[in-house]
């Protein structure tokens, strides 16, 4: 298997790649998408998929978040649902939500007649999930007709200790408790996971670095480390019921977000090899 490595140190910083060429608007005849990123994650990240779900004939474009917007989930420290670990999404990450209805409304203002397909890496899986969910239901059918995740990490920590440390302070559980599984049944659903890393402590195998950083993530999202994942999400948290569920041979992520600093060798969901393992869902 490879493993993902970040480019080397030089004397001067290296030129970042060349942009992947985007494709001629009238090839772009079937419905579009529109991504939604990982945490910290922006555009430029995400050129490559953007390429590949092009090159497919897919009008494509990412939810417009930059790097600082992040930083409004500070609000939340202060309250009492931070620390009770109960915070709801519409508290917390209004600024995402407002991301995925600018980046919609601009692909059906240029595309009218299509509905959108949302494409949700990481934690924008469930944050979609939390979108669509508050959205009155007529303007959810109108507007979206699928979701699909990559390496969301969509159950929530298991009861007891890890439960009290959850990272996400409750809005995980908010969001499975009120729409689990494939909720909407006028939405397609297809989940994406891989079981590339398997997480060890060091001395256990499964590359020193690896092998012990999947375990350090694994742990506190499913209570166990030493599972199979995609180095970030356990493969048995990458999954809702009652969506189509596929599997691949990927690692979480091939960047660092919002840094433009790309990993080396780094098979991910998005590299072009493995879109083709999951995009024919994308109608």
């Amino acid at each position: 298997r490879t493993s993902c490595r970040r480019a080397p140190r030089t004397g001067r910083r290296p030129s970042p790649p060349p942009p992947p060429r985007r494709a001629a608007a009238a090839s772009l005849t079937k419905e579009p998408v529109l991504i939604c990123p990982a945490q910290f994650g922006t555009e430029a990240d995400y050129a490559e998929l953007v390429a590949a779900l092009e090159a497919r004939g897919h009008p494509v474009g990412v939810a417009p978040l930059v790097f600082t917007d992040w930083l409004q989930i500070l609000k939340s420290i202060p309250t009492p649902e931070y620390w009770r670990a109960d915070l709801s999404p519409d508290q917390a990450l209004p600024f995402y939500y407002k991301a995925i209805e600018a980046g919609a409304a601009a692909l059906r203002n240029e595309y009218p007649g299509r509905k959108v397909q949302l494409l949700a890496h990481s934690i924008g899986g469930w944050i979609s999930r939390a979108y669509l969910g508050q959205l009155p239901a007529e303007e959810r059918s109108a507007t979206f007709s699928a979701l699909a995740t990559l390496g969301t990490p969509h159950a929530p920590p298991p009861e007891g200790f890890f439960r009290t440390i959850d990272q996400t302070r409750g809005l995980l559980r908010f969001v499975e408790e009120r729409y689990p599984g494939a909720f909407h049944p006028e939405l397609r659903y297809l989940t994406v996971g891989s079981r590339a890393q398997r997480g060890a402590l060091p001395g256990g195998g499964a590359g020193l670095v690896g092998g012990a950083l999947a375990y350090a993530s694994y742990l506190p999202l499913g209570g166990e480390g030493g599972v199979e994942g995609d180095g970030i999400t356990p493969l048995r948290c990458a999954h809702l019921d009652g969506a189509e569920q596929r599997e691949v041979e990927a690692y979480h992520i091939a960047f660092v977000p919002g840094s433009g600093t790309r990993l080396l060798g780094c098979r991910w969901y998005g590299s072009p090899d493995v879109v083709g393992e999951w995009a024919d869902f994308l109608r």
